[in-house]
């Protein structure tokens, strides 16, 4: 149940226009510091961590599509 849980999380993470509290209601914990402390528990990192990094990653592989478009 927890591995759906945090699947989900870390699929609406992924938007990046879902605020993390409302995250953490579509997956079933109560409280914003429950879910993020159980996604810390479960990944190592908090969900804004978590969030930031993937958005950086996504940046940094259009960045990288675009470029070798240009050459």
């Amino acid at each position: 149940m927890r591995d759906k849980r945090m699947q989900l999380a870390t699929t609406l993470l992924e938007s990046h226009t879902i605020p993390i509290k409302e995250i953490a209601e579509r997956t079933g914990y109560r409280t914003q510091h429950y879910f993020s402390f159980s996604f810390k528990e479960y990944f190592g990192v908090p969900p804004s961590s978590w969030k930031e990094n993937n958005m950086l990653s996504k940046e940094e592989s259009i960045e990288k599509r675009q470029g070798n478009l240009c050459k």
